[in-house]
């Protein structure tokens, strides 16, 4: 496992794409984004806008451990 920061353009979309999968949406007012990858798939995704935290999302087969 890897924690990335998502900067390039196809890093946020890969981060879009995998939060579209649970219904969600990658909001505008985004300033950072990090996510877990594991054999090149995004596991897990997390942002922030200036302090709250979101977009969190983690892949069911790995939610009981402890990424969050």
């Amino acid at each position: 496992m890897e924690v990335k920061e998502a900067i390039l353009d196809i890093e946020i979309k890969l981060v879009k794409d995998f939060l579209a999968s649970f219904g969600l949406s990658y909001e505008n007012d985004i300033d950072k984004t990090l996510y877990i990858e594991e054999n090149g798939t995004i596991i897990a995704t997390v942002s922030k806008a200036k302090d709250v935290i979101k977009c969190l999302a983690i892949s069911p087969s790995y939610q009981s451990e402890n990424l969050s």
